[in-house]
């Protein structure tokens, strides 16, 4: 019998999500509104309209100089949109291979950045392209790697799963039993652990001794930020659900990402301790073998 899923050692998480970059999610420049630096600022933001917050400005050549809000030129209608343009910088641009998880702190500090390749400008990012399928796959991606990370720790600690089971309700063991034998069929050997959610593991874990494991900080996130967890899990996997509603929950987002990126990292060490004690008690537990009695 084969089991139904391999060991989370043999998916290179961090490498697939690493091959997701700022470009996959940006709008090309050929597909981005601009305005002019030489328009006044009431035409350019009726032409923005509801639609963009943000937008480039051009300069009489076409060449891109800055950005600007289309709130700044609400606020200002008389002046010309030269006025309110917050130049080119360091700050407002971003390089099209940067890693996409870095727009989670980048978009906090500025919503809205002009995207440059090979020193040319090639398009642009504003913080609702996190609802973009790539982002939401990224964070997919994480949300699954520490599932599988929880559940490893689980099956390390606690060999025999009646062990880990007695922690759940009898609610969910029931549920999970039920789960376990519609599955269970033909060649197929499915694990009890492999029918359990993602809540059922962050059960176990902050019922057991577990927990102790992950460091003081982590084992706080575990018990204070895991319904943000869960919501950020809910939010990427629901093909219609934005993660990010509006612009000002961009930290709320951003710290939600980060906690499932810090617990990845916490499980790591505590999975290496694990693993050496279990290796370690199973040695002593071993029958020593001798060279033979003396004659």
């Amino acid at each position: 019998m084969t089991s139904r899923v391999a060991p989370a050692e043999e998916w290179p998480y961090e490498e697939i999500a690493g091959g997701f970059r700022v470009r996959h999610v940006m709008t090309p420049r050929d597909e981005f509104v601009s305005v002019s630096s030489g328009e006044r600022a009431s035409d350019a933001a009726r032409r923005l309209g509801d639609d963009y917050g943000y937008a480039p400005v051009t300069d009489e050549a076409g060449l891109i100089v800055g950005t600007v809000a289309r709130k700044e030129l609400e606020d200002n209608p008389s002046e010309r949109v030269g006025d309110r343009v917050t130049p080119l910088s360091l700050r407002n641009m971003i390089d099209a291979d940067a890693p996409l998880e870095q727009l989670f702190d980048w978009l906090c500090d500025l919503p809205f950045q002009l995207v440059s390749a090979q020193k040319t400008i090639v398009g642009l990012v504003h913080a609702a392209d996190l609802n973009k399928q790539p982002a939401r796959t990224l964070v997919h991606l994480h949300i699954t790697d520490l599932e599988r990370r929880l559940a490893r720790l689980i099956r390390i600690r606690f060999p025999c799963s009646r062990e880990w089971f007695a922690f759940l309700t009898e609610r969910r063991r029931a549920k999970i039993e039920e789960v376990r034998q519609s599955m269970d069929q033909g060649d197929v050997n499915i694990n009890l652990l492999e029918c359990v959610y993602l809540d059922d593991l962050h059960t176990i874990i902050t019922k057991s001794d577990l927990a102790c494991y992950l460091g003081n900080r982590l084992r706080w996130s575990l018990k204070t930020g895991w319904g943000g967890v869960r919501k950020l899990r809910d939010a990427a996997s629901h093909g219609v659900r934005r993660m990010l509603p509006d612009v000002k929950h961009m930290p709320e987002l951003r710290d939600r990402f980060r906690r499932v990126h810090d617990l990845i990292h916490a499980v790591d060490p505590a999975l290496e301790e694990l693993a050496s004690s279990a290796k370690s008690a199973s040695a002593r537990a071993s029958p020593r073998t001798g060279g033979g009695a003396e004659q």
